[in-house]
């Protein structure tokens, strides 16, 4: 594949993983005045909010497998221009009589932009491990997460300008710009001359991707069955626990900000925005380190535990922290750090598929991420009741900071550096 066609593939997956935050958020940024609209409760409203993880479940295995057999890029467009649609019946969805009905189409409409949405992830690690050769990859997979990071900046961001719009204002345009864009690009990058789901690297002819297991042995399994299921119940429990705290930033912060910290909704969304900014730039940057100190002699687990120490033991000492801040800006200063050190997990767990299971990183992420999307959901609509029953995020935050420990635990004790899959 022509360096130039990598680079433009690459650009893609980039954006699109930018697109997939930012529409996620818009229903976050909003989610008072859309209880407001619906007049339900809270805990109906974490029932909504969980609805768009139960439709991520439905896609997010079976997009990875996709990914890694017809290619990944060609997925994750057509992902997208769905996602973008379902975004842009939610307002109208939520404009029918005030009743069950509205709920129930609000909640198709959250169904169908997770389904679409839960083939993002799979699929962008997809296009990595079958584009770029080795060395490449780690510094590409945070690169993504710092994009897929700033998409919620923007999302958030957004909640601000709700005193001068009206809400559904927000969904149509961000459903606009996903649509006329895709469109546009849709035809912009070419397909590797071999086959869809062939990836050729950018310098060495033999880091080439070949995702048929016969062709040229990538994608056989190196390791016993036992051993390989061991690994991934491991990588599971991990990944897990990544998605149900990133989900308490990603879901919560505006109600946070309005119930403990009582402020107004368009102020609450522009603050809670802020942690995201650290967020993406920590992504970025932790690859880099990754890397130098990878170069500079240390071994891949060593550093992948380095960075999985630094984005799980900090989080639980900040969340520990904000249990007892009751100023906002100073709740904004600690949660920036936070976010920024949960990012470092890009350069930990993520680029340790990237090592053992690159030929496979599309089903493996599919994999252990829809079983964390069942934690994950299920936490999202456990956080709603804790809250609505004790009246602040106080319980929630300790709870994450034990997940955090637990999700460190694992990783240290239990993943194995050994190559899971051929490349």
């Amino acid at each position: 594949m022509a360096e130039g066609n990598v680079r433009t593939r690459m650009l893609m997956v980039y954006f699109i993983m930018c697109l997939v935050t930012a529409d996620r958020q818009i229903f976050n940024a909003c989610v008072d005045v859309i209880q407001h609209a619906l007049g339900v409760s809270l805990t109906k409203m974490g029932v909504l909010m969980s609805a768009y993880q139960w439709g991520y479940l439905l896609l997010n295995l079976p997009g990875g497998t996709l990914a890694d057999r017809v290619g990944g890029l060609r997925v994750l467009q057509a992902a997208a221009l769905m996602w973008s649609v379902a975004l842009g019946i939610t307002p109208v969805a939520c404009s029918l009589p005030l009743g069950s009905s509205a709920f129930l189409a609000v909640f198709i409409s959250r169904l169908l932009f997770g389904a679409a949405s839960g083939v993002a992830l799979p699929a962008a690690s997809s296009v990595i491990g079958k584009t770029l050769p080795t060395e490449h990859r780690a510094t590409a997979v945070t690169t993504m997460f710092a994009m897929f990071n700033f998409g919620p900046v923007i999302g958030l961001a957004s909640g601000s300008l709700l005193g001068i719009v009206d809400w559904p204002v927000l969904f149509y345009a961000f459903a606009g710009v996903g649509i006329m864009l895709l469109s546009v690009t849709a035809f912009a990058v070419k397909a590797p001359a071999a086959s869809p789901s062939t990836g050729q690297a950018l310098l060495p002819a033999k880091t080439s991707a070949v995702d048929e297991v016969g062709a040229s042995g990538t994608g056989t399994l190196l390791v016993g069955r036992a051993y390989f299921a061991f690994q991934l119940a491991s990588l599971i429990v991990v990944h897990s626990v990544i998605n149900m705290t990133y989900a308490l930033t990603q879901y919560w912060l505006p109600k946070y900000f309005k119930n403990d910290l009582n402020m107004s909704l368009a102020s609450s969304a522009g603050l809670a925005a802020l942690p995201f900014v650290t967020m993406a730039a920590a992504a970025y940057m932790c690859g880099k380190e990754a890397d130098r100190l990878i170069n500079s002699g240390w071994s891949k687990l060593a550093v992948r535990r380095l960075m999985m120490g630094i984005s799980h033991l900090g989080p639980a000492m900040c969340l520990m922290l904000l249990r007892e801040i009751s100023d906002p800006y100073v709740a904004v200063g600690v949660l920036m750090v936070m976010n920024g050190l949960h990012a470092f997990n890009a350069a930990g767990y993520h680029a340790h598929i990237q090592d053992v299971a690159a030929a496979k990183a599309g089903t493996i992420l599919g994999t252990t991420n829809t079983i964390g999307v069942v934690f994950s959901s299920t936490s999202t609509a456990v956080v709603a009741h804790l809250v609505q029953e004790t009246g602040s995020f106080k319980l929630v935050f300790s709870i994450a900071a034990g997940l955090y420990c637990l999700g460190f635990v694992i990783f240290f004790a239990c993943i194995r550096p050994q190559k899971l899959f051929m490349d």
